[in-house]
């Protein structure tokens, strides 16, 4: 039985072998990507993909998005919301607001 990498295996992974990736010429960077594509099982272009992406690493701009989470709407505000806004784009016949 074989196991499947995580996520966060593929990624390290995929992490360790771009040096390697941007040093080779084309024919070895062809063979990485088949080994590759046989240890994470996943397709060439998706390898392709992560080997070229910018690192996943935060900056402190964004890291405080990712730490923070967003604030929920209560379901009552955000059914008056929904409401005002179709009303105001869709008015009634019988809507002091239409003209």
């Amino acid at each position: 039985m074989t196991e499947e990498m995580t996520i966060d295996e593929r990624r390290k992974y995929v992490k360790l072998m771009k040096p390697r990736y941007q040093a080779a010429d084309r024919a070895e960077r062809s063979r990485l990507l088949s080994e590759m594509e046989q240890v994470t099982k996943l397709h060439r272009k998706s390898l392709t993909r992560l080997l070229h992406a910018k690192s996943r690493a935060c900056s402190s701009s964004s890291a405080f998005f990712l730490t923070q989470p967003a604030p929920l709407i209560p379901p009552n505000v955000y059914a008056q919301l929904v409401g005002m806004l179709l009303r105001e784009r869709h008015p009634l016949p019988g809507d002091r607001r239409s003209g």
